[in-house]
């Protein structure tokens, strides 16, 4: 492995499809994990303290997360993206593992405090997977089509963890309680872990050429470059809506549709089978261009999600929710993709950790808009406001996407 600051190795290890398959099921045990464990906070958070408590938990996580997420390609750098992988899902499963004791013994008064930092640490912790699987994907596919591929099938297994995660999540919440959805969750991080045990120790970022650098000098590395910035501002964009999404499923459950809360679960996972269908679409599918990818799908969910607003009926409601799915799967993976062939392999690192550190933020901002929409637009503006951004933003980049794609025929696969 590359030491800090010293020149890494950038051949890549011998083509083996059974290397990429173990570290897509690591990454999906890590998505499952992630959903469930909020889920599971979430549930804690507000039997405890009500709307209040949670809302402050869930932010308190983003925060940390999101200063730490931006500083990942120096630990990359450092250590190489498999290794960055593998101490992240660890970590993980030891901040999930201290919040299933707790909950297991005394989660009641001010040990509450010291039960949260486990979550807090795992959500930190959350930040080390992503970055670093964007190093990895060039290196062990054959061509850039393998490279498309390889990152649907990161879609579909995204959409996947919305639709498990939350339903395994629900199940032990509803027979064994909350401590048992941590302890369930941080076996799935240490099977992800241990599956990351058999990649080729070889596999890093290179550095580029200053070893050492703060966070302000690798945002001007990454968003000196235009066609970075649009990029990395729509994929942070997709997150906001995520995020708003998160309180906009339990405000259209209730006060659209006439359920109980807890139908937005089905909601949730409707949306997370179109994200599944969306990874696998782009993944079969031509694989050319992504701006195309990313301002239809984009727009296809801002649409669907203003249609959703004036519809009562739930299966409509499910199916449209399942397009949006399709339409944020897809803009994101050709995102995700677009943005590794604007950052050439030399600054991947840096690239999708200020794409980590910009989606933790937007999830933050994402909660929070949705509850202040509902306040000043009644329950329809969960859906309506969070669109109508979405579509502006989408009509206001879309020729500079197109253009940041003409500028991005550079390819990032290093397969020797």
């Amino acid at each position: 492995m590359p030491g800090c600051g010293r020149k890494a190795r950038v051949r890549a290890p011998p083509y083996r499809p059974i290397v990429l398959r173990r570290l897509l099921c690591a990454y999906l045990a890590f998505r499952i994990a992630e959903f469930g464990v909020w889920i599971g906070l979430a549930a804690a958070a507000y039997t405890f303290g009500g709307v209040r408590e949670a809302t402050v938990v869930m932010l308190v996580q983003l925060v940390p997360a999101a200063l730490v997420a931006s500083r990942m390609s120096e630990a990359i750098r450092c250590h190489g993206a498999t290794m960055v992988i593998r101490i992240g899902l660890s970590t993980q499963a030891a901040g999930m593992v201290w919040c299933a004791a707790w909950l297991a013994t005394n989660p009641a008064g001010s040990a509450r405090l010291a039960g949260y930092a486990g979550a807090v640490v795992a959500a930190v912790a959350v930040t080390a997977t992503r970055p670093a699987m964007a190093c990895l994907l060039p290196r062990l596919v054959r061509d850039d089509t393998a490279l498309a591929r390889a990152n649907g099938a990161v879609g579909a297994a995204d959409g996947i963890g919305m639709l498990l995660g939350p339903a395994v999540a629900a199940v032990l919440l509803a027979g064994s309680g909350v401590a048992a959805v941590f302890a369930t969750m941080a076996a799935l991080n240490g099977v992800g872990a241990l599956l990351t045990a058999g990649l080729p120790a070889g596999i890093a970022c290179p550095p580029t050429a200053t070893a050492h650098r703060s966070l302000a000098d690798d945002f001007r590395l990454v968003l000196a470059s235009p066609s970075a910035r649009v990029v990395t501002g729509l994929l942070a964009m997709v997150s906001l809506l995520i995020g708003a999404l998160d309180l906009a499923f339990v405000v259209t459950a209730v006060d659209i549709l006439h359920l109980s809360a807890s139908a937005a679960a089905w909601l949730n996972a409707a949306f997370g089978v179109g994200m599944v269908l969306g990874g696998v679409l782009f993944g079969a599918a031509r694989r050319s261009g992504f701006a195309r990818w990313i301002v239809s799908g984009l727009a296809a969910w801002a649409v669907l999600l203003l249609a959703l607003s004036v519809n009562e009926s739930v299966w409509i409601a499910a199916a449209m929710l399942a397009g949006g799915g399709i339409g944020a799967a897809c803009a994101e993976v050709a995102g995700r993709t677009l943005l590794q062939r604007i950052a050439g392999h030399e600054r991947l690192g840096e690239a999708f950790s200020i794409v980590e550190s910009t989606q933790m933020a937007a999830l933050a901002v994402g909660t929070l808009t949705v509850g202040s929409a509902v306040q000043e637009f009644g329950p329809r503006g969960a859906l309506v406001v969070p669109a109508l951004v979405l579509l502006g933003v989408t009509a206001a980049t879309a020729r500079a996407v197109h253009r940041s794609e003409r500028y991005a025929t550079r390819s990032v696969v290093q397969f020797a």
